[in-house]
């Protein structure tokens, strides 16, 4: 999904591992693996993003901490997010 305002991207891309899909953020001429994002003891893995606002939220699914399958994440940007490295 395009965000035309931000110029920002976010999807999903297929990675090596235990999940074969990472979701992510393309902005500014660089991709950032959104996981990257989440403390990693979250328990939330992250495999689609699938919107992106005018503030720079993202939405999409992935396998959090609570039982049975996928959930809808939201992830409200920090200034560390707002310019992925």
């Amino acid at each position: 999904m395009l965000n035309r305002r931000r110029g920002q991207i976010v999807g999903e891309a297929q990675i090596t591992g235990n999940y074969p899909y990472h979701a992510f953020l393309y902005s500014q001429g660089k991709l950032q693996d959104l996981n990257d994002l989440v403390a990693p003891n979250s328990g939330w893995i992250l495999f689609s993003a699938t919107a992106i606002n005018d503030r720079g939220q993202i939405v999409g699914t992935g396998y959090g901490p609570l039982p049975n399958g996928p959930h809808a994440f939201l992830l409200t940007p920090t200034d560390e997010t707002e310019s992925p490295r």
